[in-house]
C-alpha cells in the first residue's frame, strides 16, 4: 500500500460498537482518511470489497473458529487489504507479518497500533511462513482439528515424546506461542485448511 494516509481506506471490524468506535478514532487520528464498521465476518467481507479498503482492523476474539478463514477471506477481496489482527496473546509490537497480516494484543498501547497501521501502510513486504516438513505438516493438520498431543500419537501411530517435539518445533518456526496462534498463522498464510 503506497498510499497517501488520507486516501488509505479502513474498515474495523468488532462486535462491540465501544471497540469499533475507538479503533475508528484511532486510525482518523493516524491520518486514515475512510474508516468503516463492520459488526461481523459477512458484513466485513462485503464492506471491504465495496469499499475496496486497503485497511482491515479486525478483533479476532469475535470468533475464534473461524478467525484464520475470516483473514484469509479478507485478503482475497477487491483491495486486498493488509489486515491488522487483534488477538490476545500476540507478543507486544509483534509483527507476525504473514502474507499481509499483523498480530497484536488487543491490550496494546495506541503507539504501537500506530505503528502496525504505519507498517501496513508503507507497504512493508510481509514475512513468509517457514517451510514445515511433511510430518510437521501433518501434526499441525491435527492440531489445526483440536487433537491432542495423545490423540496426535495415536493418530500418527508415533511416540508422545516425539509429537510434543514436532509441536514445540512447528510453534518455533512460526514464531507463536500457542497451539491456537500457530494454526492461525498456518491458515492465514493457506498452510492449513
Amino acid at each position: 500500500m503506497h498510499h497517501d494516509r488520507n486516501d488509505v481506506r479502513a474498515v474495523v471490524v468488532s462486535p462491540r460498537r465501544l471497540m469499533r468506535i475507538a479503533l475508528s478514532n484511532l486510525l482518523r487520528a493516524q491520518g486514515i482518511g475512510s474508516v468503516g464498521e463492520a459488526a461481523g465476518y459477512t458484513e466485513a467481507i462485503i464492506a471491504a470489497d465495496a469499499d475496496r479498503a486497503q485497511l482491515v482492523v479486525v478483533d479476532l476474539e469475535l470468533s475464534t473458529e473461524h478467525g484464520a478463514g475470516f483473514l484469509h477471506e479478507l485478503r482475497a477481496t477487491g483491495g486486498n487489504p493488509g489486515v491488522l489482527a487483534l488477538h490476545r496473546g500476540a507478543a507486544p509490537g509483534e509483527t507476525g507479518r504473514d502474507h499481509g497480516i499483523l498480530l497484536l494484543d488487543p491490550d496494546a498501547a495506541p503507539a504501537e497500533l500506530a505503528s502496525a497501521v504505519h507498517t501496513l501502510c508503507a507497504g512493508r513486504s510481509a514475512h513468509r511462513l517457514p517451510r514445515l516438513t511433511p510430518r510437521q505438516l501433518e501434526v499441525l493438520a491435527l492440531v489445526a482439528k483440536g487433537y491432542s498431543n495423545d490423540e496426535i500419537r495415536r493418530e500418527l501411530a508415533i511416540g508422545l515424546p516425539t509429537v510434543k517435539q514436532h509441536v514445540r518445533d512447528i510453534l518455533a518456526r512460526l514464531g507463536a506461542r500457542t497451539r491456537i496462534e500457530a494454526v492461525y498463522r498456518a491458515r492465514a498464510s493457506g498452510v492449513v485448511v
